[in-house]
Formats: C-alpha cells, structure tokens, sequence
C-alpha cells in the first residue's frame, strides 16, 4: 500500500480540516497544490498532516483487515507518524541523496525545487536506520532491486 498515493486520496476526498487549513485552495484542492501549498509552510505542513494522519491510519487498518497473505506498506514518514507500531517488520530502502534527488525531480507532483522540503520532513537515514528491522538497497546500482527485496523476504518468511 503506497501511502503517498493513499494521503493524495485522503485529500482529495476532502479532510474537513483542510479548507481551515487552506482556504486559499478553495473547497477541493488537489494534491499536487496542497503538497506545494504545505512544502512552503512548514507550520502548515504539521497541520495538514495531522488533520489527515486519522483518515491514513484508518485506510490502513482497512486495507491491513482485508489482506489474504502478507502486505507491504510504501511509506516515506512511517515511523514519523508511528505506523511502524502497525507492522510485524520495518525495511529501510536506502539510496543516495543524487538519486533520490532525480526521483523527487521525476515527479508530477513535486519538482527538484521540493527535495530539500521532502527531505527535512523526513527523519534522517540514519535514524530510520536505528528503528529498522532489515535494510534493503535501493540504489538503481548492483542487482535488481526485485531481486534485494526477494534476499530480503526470504530472511523473514
């Protein structure tokens, strides 16, 4: 479960909070102007992620109640917002910041102007690293990154 796709979602479904929060945004905002709107406003940021972190957590729960087998969360602020208490396991997928930076870049709703904002909302590697289970590289170098998640299943099935 992406959780970037699922907070785009929540937004879009319209967080009562949000139109407070943004009214410069009008009744519906879409994602890519609230993520614009919130990487320039940090004190904003916090707010809107807090209005929404109910609404993500719920369609966690949902999703988590309804699998048959094993589920992966996708989430860049898991630990942030203390999702990791609803997983068995943490994986850290590590790259280096160029490439991460290109990803960002890559985007269509953030551009190479947002990385550093992405970044600073984010807690640092290494602390992801200290709260992880597993670490799996994610550099487009080496193996298929298929191929690491794959070692990496084997080592917790």
């Amino acid at each position: 479960l992406d959780l970037d796709v699922v907070a785009v979602e929540v937004i879009a479904a319209g967080v009562p909070e949000l139109h407070k929060l943004l009214p410069e945004l009008g009744e519906h905002p879409r994602g890519s102007a609230v993520l614009r709107a919130i990487l320039e406003r940090p004190a904003v940021r916090r707010q809107v992620e807090s209005a929404a972190a109910p609404y993500v957590e719920a369609r966690i729960r949902a999703w988590k109640a309804a699998l048959t087998g094993d589920g992966a969360l996708d989430a860049a602020l898991l630990f942030e917002f203390g999702l990791d208490a609803l997983c068995d396991a943490t994986w850290v997928v590590t790259c280096p910041t160029e490439e991460r930076r290109a990803r960002v870049a890559s985007r269509t709703t953030t551009s190479r102007h947002h990385f550093d904002e992405i970044e600073a909302a984010q807690w640092s590697e290494e602390q992801k690293l200290r709260h992880c289970d597993d670490v799996v590289s994610g550099s487009t170098e080496g193996a298929p990154i298929e191929a690491r998640v794959s070692a990496a299943l084997k080592r917790w099935v």
